[in-house]
């Protein structure tokens, strides 16, 4: 990161981290009240509970499946012809026990190009970065993957801009209002990552 991105992640992190602090959601049409979520999933998890159900849902939750889909895009580079991109999202791996474990066995052995995280690493949707007990499944998830071009990720909207620098420790960098270009000779595909347009929206990049 040169002396430019430094100052203009300082800018962002300055700015998430003030609406973090608010109540109100930031869309690019102005503050929004934050729907009350939390309490129906306070609701959904009590229902589920009386209506024995909560074991058969948090078996569910741990049936993770490796999918693989093939996309054909007319205008994508002869060089990134067969590109394969392992893409995990919304991981929540503080939900459940297990959850961590249950993801490097699906994972485990997955050869790519590129692996993408986008988020959603934590299951709470407020408050600072205490659950710090995810990065060590976050560890286990990347050493059982190979990733010839490596690793990158975004922030979801239950995540904190605190996990940046934590994430990037783990080497997986952040991409917050960036883009990074993934090249083959002369041509190249652009990988960009954007912060939360209905929660987290900020002009600073």
């Amino acid at each position: 990161m040169d002396l430019g991105e430094e100052d203009d992640h300082a800018a962002w992190l300055e700015a998430r981290r003030a609406m973090e602090r608010r109540t109100l959601r930031s869309t690019p049409d102005g503050p929004r009240r934050d729907l009350p979520l939390d309490l129906v999933k306070l609701g959904l998890s009590l229902g589920l509970r009386l209506c024995g159900l909560w074991q058969r849902g948090l078996a569910n939750g741990l049936d993770i499946c490796y999918r693989t889909l093939e996309l054909s895009l007319s205008r994508l580079p002869r060089e990134f012809d067969g590109y394969r991109i392992l893409h995990i999202s919304d991981l929540h791996l503080d939900a459940a026990h297990g959850l961590g474990e249950a993801i490097v066995r699906a994972v485990a052995g997955a050869e790519v190009d590129l692996c993408v995280l986008t988020g959603d690493f934590r299951n709470v949707e407020r408050g600072p970065f205490t659950q710090t007990t995810i990065l060590e499944p976050l560890a286990a998830i990347r050493d059982a993957i190979r990733a010839s071009d490596g690793f990158w990720a975004t922030l979801g909207n239950h995540d904190t801009a605190d996990m940046v620098a934590p994430l990037r420790q783990l080497g997986l960098p952040v991409l917050v209002n960036r883009t990074h270009h993934v090249r083959r000779g002369a041509q190249a595909i652009a990988l960009t990552g954007i912060d939360d347009v209905h929660r987290y929206y900020t002009p600073a990049a």
